[in-house]
């Protein structure tokens, strides 16, 4: 196989195998969006981004739509695709698609392509989860995982090749939020009140209990109408029960924003909050939320819960880190993340720290990682 040279693919081709709709909303598909246009600036030509179906353009990305979303179906049109452009890597982190690429490529096509499985948790959930988390030490040549947990808890389960796997966090394009923006302007921008202390969160609601929306909306209760606690990313239906469950003065509720507008909401913000639960796998050990690569970027404090996978990346000198699943806590974490001398010094290491952690760097790695 020929070695990847960064600065010029030689001919190495790449393609990423998706099954979602190619947008800027949900998490999941930012972060492969994200992914598609750095590996577009490394490789170029050689390399292609497939969807289910486009209901969002981007021309710094080369998308091939398959209109399909059937895994055992769209997994014979990517190998279609694979054969007839000769790719060299198949990049995927869909288990069930994954599975249904080998099988088809091992009793029909026959393909000589290296396969990259980028893995976000452990799938468990029933006997076929753990026979394909088996068959795929047979088959996956290199793994991804976004955590240090994560990649030891799989190589004790599945006893793959521990130079199979490598850890590389999520991370962050840091020139979209480290924008040249006040405060005071995000908010008039924003219609947001000047006179308050503004404590927000950006992502999803309810979506996932672990990621704590009901911790900060208890927490918020502690605290005067001369703060507001904003919360960007919810659906109607999810705003509407919210609003039945947790009345209050000081909370506003926002509707799911494209990620190109978050910056400014994180710019408006004195304090960021990332309030995970315990009690999750997922939130504990698992996840590598875009959300904290974002808050660092942004130049503002993070209070975030005290967790494994949280402290992989935040810690004492970063971000304030609370007691998980504790409203009150986290009230204090909040307080002591307003002091001056405090926010100041936080919020400045974070965004050194976050340097390390770009789209750019991460698939330079990546690439090197996959070519070795």
């Amino acid at each position: 196989m020929q070695k990847i040279n960064i600065k010029n693919s030689n001919g190495v081709k790449l393609i990423y195998c998706t099954s979602i709709a190619f947008s800027d909303k949900l998490a999941h598909r930012v972060q492969i969006a994200a992914m598609a246009r750095e590996f577009q600036k490394k490789l170029g030509e050689n390399f292609y981004l497939g969807v289910n179906y486009i209901n969002q353009d981007d021309k710094n990305i080369k998308i091939v739509c398959f209109n399909d979303a059937k895994s055992y179906s769209l997994s014979w049109k990517y190998l279609k695709f694979i054969k007839k452009n000769k790719i060299d890597f198949v990049y995927c982190r869909e288990a069930k698609l994954l599975f249904f690429i080998f099988l088809y490529n091992k009793f029909f096509f026959r393909n000589k392509s290296r396969f990259i499985y980028e893995i976000h948790s452990l799938a468990e959930k029933n006997v076929l989860d753990k026979i394909l988390n088996r068959l795929f030490c047979f088959w996956v040549d290199k793994y991804v995982f976004i955590t240090n947990e994560l990649k030891n808890i799989y190589f004790e389960k599945y006893s793959y090749d521990l130079k199979k796997g490598i850890v590389f966090p999520d991370a962050v394009d840091l020139a979209r939020f480290n924008i040249d923006v006040s405060k005071e302007d995000a908010r008039q921008q924003l219609d947001l009140p000047q006179d308050k202390k503004i404590i927000a969160y950006a992502g999803s609601f309810l979506l996932h209990s672990w990621k704590g929306i009901d911790i900060l909306l208890k927490s918020a209760k502690q605290f005067s109408d001369d703060f507001l606690f904003v919360f960007v990313g919810g659906t109607k239906k999810e705003i509407a029960n919210i609003r039945s469950q947790y009345p209050s003065d000081n909370v506003l509720l926002i509707v799911q924003k494209p990620n190109s507008q978050i910056p400014l909401y994180l710019k408006a913000a004195d304090v960021l909050v990332l309030p995970n639960k315990k009690g999750e796998d997922i939130s504990e050990k698992y996840t590598s939320p875009l959300k904290m690569f974002e808050y660092m970027a942004s130049r503002r404090p993070i209070v975030a819960s005290n967790l494994p996978s949280i402290r992989e990346i935040l810690n004492d000198q970063n971000s304030i880190l609370v007691q998980p699943n504790e409203p009150q806590k986290l009230a204090q974490g909040i307080k002591k993340a307003m002091a001056p001398e405090v926010s100041e010094k936080i919020s400045q290491q974070a965004f050194q720290d976050v340097r390390n952690y770009t789209w750019e760097k991460r698939v330079d790695e990546i690439l090197k990682f996959i070519q070795m």
